[in-house]
This record gives C-alpha cells, sequence and structure tokens, in this order.
C-alpha cells in the first residue's frame, strides 16, 4: 500500500507541484471522492467526477483508469476495498505521508534560515549572524 501512495506522491509532485499543501489532511478520506485526495485537489463532487478525472488523468499517463487509481493509491477495486477497511488503511497511509512530507520539506526549506535560540524569554541570539 505505501508503495501505490509514494507512486501517487511522485506522479502529483511531477504534475500537481503544489498538491501537499492543498490537501487537508483532518478532511482525508479515500472512501468519499469529495474528500480523498484528488476530490480534494480538483473538487470532485461524485463518483462520476472522480472517474472523469481518473480517465482523463490516465489517458494522459498512458494508463487505464483503474488500473491506474489503484496502481498509484488513490482507489481501490470499490466494491472489495469498501468491506475489507481498505479504505480506512489506504487513509491513514496517505495521512502519515502527507504528514512526513510536509515536515520533511519544511525542514529542507528552513535549513538556509538563520538558527534562533531562546535565552531567558527575553535575549535572542542569531546564530547564523553571530550578532547578540
Amino acid at each position: 500500500m505505501q508503495e501505490c501512495v509514494d507512486r501517487g506522491v511522485k506522479w502529483l509532485d511531477k504534475n500537481y507541484p503544489d498538491w501537499l499543501w492543498r490537501v487537508n489532511v483532518n478532511l482525508l478520506a479515500l472512501s468519499d471522492c469529495k474528500r480523498c485526495v484528488l476530490g480534494q485537489l480538483f473538487g470532485l463532487e461524485n463518483y462520476d467526477d472522480f472517474s472523469r478525472v481518473v480517465v482523463n488523468i490516465a489517458y494522459k499517463a498512458d494508463f487505464l483508469s483503474q488500473s491506474f487509481a489503484a496502481a498509484h493509491g488513490f482507489d481501490f477495486d470499490a466494491d472489495k476495498a469498501y468491506f475489507t477497511g481498505q479504505y480506512e488503511k489506504l487513509t491513514k497511509t496517505w495521512k502519515a505521508t502527507i504528514t512526513r512530507l510536509r515536515a520533511e520539506r519544511i525542514v529542507g526549506e528552513t535549513e538556509s534560515w538563520p538558527s534562533i535560540s531562546y535565552l531567558s524569554g527575553q535575549h535572542v541570539e542569531l546564530l547564523a549572524t553571530g550578532s547578540e
């Protein structure tokens, strides 16, 4: 399951670079077309919208729509997944992945910022510039 989500992340990073900041993990639910990853990114209202988007994406990616969605962690065979709890597992995997990636990417972006340490609640030392 993680491999599929990682494949989806890689595809989203390539095609929609700001996707990571547009998905609300508190609302994320892969069993709901409005609240799944693609639903939040594309404003989907129902399964027909989801199918249309996946078919369009898959066509551009040269995949069959359902196999594309499953291979990239966006969906399963709906009947089997709903009854086996797979959507909940997939949702947890996406939430954990998004949370981890946000933390990693924020740290990566802030490595060039000046280091700040707070001493006695009042004194701030900018370590990067050496000033006191």
